[in-house]
């Protein structure tokens, strides 16, 4: 009679299947699909033309208590890149660059990033039924990698070509 695993019974409990009398355990099976991946990403950032496409610079004040403050966001069709300072992944050139883009009376330096948004927001305020007082949007042009979605540059927008 066989155990509530099966035939897997005689084999050791990290074992999941058995394939051609070989036992894989769990641990093959997620290496395995960890090195797929590794391979299609070098493949993606290898051969890829970085995408540019219509975006939004967006800026919105939430009040309350989890997500209180002022918030800048790239936005485009499909995807969407939060710029703050809070974490320490490289927005810092990205937030300097949109400052210097839409300048609002402030210098594009760390220390105006904050006053610059509540800016923003009063110079492009775009009011919606949500928020009507506290947000601004910008058109501008993101370019960004197709395989990772990493944004690599916002650019400004043109009004001679058709975004």
């Amino acid at each position: 009679m066989l155990g509530p695993r099966g035939f897997l019974a005689n084999y050791p409990p990290d074992v999941v299947l058995v394939s051609n009398g070989r036992p894989i355990t769990k641990g093959d099976i997620l290496n395995a699909k960890r090195r797929k991946q590794v391979r299609r990403l070098e493949h993606i950032r290898a051969n890829y033309e970085p995408v540019t496409k219509p975006c939004f610079v967006w800026v919105f004040h939430v009040p309350g208590f989890l997500f209180h403050g002022w918030h800048l966001y790239v936005k485009t069709l499909k995807k969407d890149w939060c710029i703050n300072l809070r974490n320490a992944d490289g927005n810092e050139k990205m937030a300097l660059k949109i400052m210097s883009l839409f300048p609002c009376g402030y210098s594009p330096e760390i220390e105006n990033f904050s006053d610059w948004k509540v800016m923003f927001a009063q110079e492009y305020h775009y009011p919606t039924r949500k928020r009507p007082c506290d947000q601004g949007m910008a058109l501008a042009r993101a370019v960004y990698e197709p395989g990772s979605d990493r944004l690599l540059d916002v650019q400004a927008a043109t009004t001679q070509e058709n975004l």
